[in-house]
């Protein structure tokens, strides 16, 4: 064989070898470049918060059981504010409870004078016909007129047969002394001392009748204010 051919061959080879390297890296680089399964990662679930069991006080209302309502009050305008004392601890005292009155439009001057009318600088506590209520709760005392619309509350410590009256905001820095009776139906008030200004109106109001006792969170009564909150 010529010296001419040898060399060709050997070019062949070396080009076949060649082309045969590079396949084999092009296949190795190939696989190389293809992306390894991800490992599978089990994740644990977030853990679902158990719900909370809350205590529910029931009440049997004509032969059917229902809810007592929730007797806390939240919202912070409706506790009194301490104008000139602080506000009594929320501990129950023997006058805890929801109290009401009737009046009849006679009992109070008629048509002409027993309704409530427009006044912008009319004495507070004026006693009006119909339904008003007065609440006392832990600490807390609520008058509500309910024909009037007229609404006060305050803070209140019982002494023996002595409940105090103060931060009414109608007479911030007043005290009203006050000899409570509680009666079969109810309770009854007879002022000692009370000095919140208009002419005595706040003794007046509630001296009037004795306040009969209601059990609110079974007569559930229309609009009542702040609410179930004394049963």
């Amino acid at each position: 064989m010529s010296g001419g051919r040898i060399r060709s061959w050997a070019l062949v080879a070396l080009v076949v070898l060649a082309a045969a390297e590079g396949v084999a890296i092009v296949a190795l680089a190939s696989r190389d470049a293809t992306p390894a399964p991800e490992a599978k990662v089990e994740r644990t679930p977030a853990p679902t918060p158990s719900p909370q069991v809350r205590r529910v006080e029931l009440v049997k209302i004509g032969g059917v059981f229902g809810a007592i309502p929730d007797r806390e009050i939240h919202d912070p305008r409706l506790l009194p504010y301490p104008f000139g004392s602080p506000t009594p601890p929320p501990e129950a005292t023997p006058i805890d409870g929801t109290y009401l009155r009737t009046l009849r439009l006679g009992e109070v001057g008629g048509a002409r004078i027993g309704l409530p009318y427009r006044c912008l600088r009319c004495p507070p506590y004026r006693i009006d016909a119909g339904v008003s209520t007065l609440i006392f709760a832990r600490g807390a005392y609520y008058l509500h007129h309910h024909l009037s619309g007229f609404r006060t509350m305050g803070s209140y410590v019982v002494e023996g047969d002595r409940v105090t009256l103060f931060n009414d905001a109608n007479c911030p820095k007043g005290f009203g002394v006050y000899r409570f009776e509680r009666t079969g139906q109810g309770l009854r008030l007879d002022v000692v001392e009370d000095d919140c200004p208009y002419s005595g109106e706040r003794a007046l109001d509630l001296m009037r009748t004795p306040w009969t006792r209601v059990s609110a969170c079974v007569r559930r009564i229309a609009n009542l204010w702040p609410g179930e909150i004394a049963c």
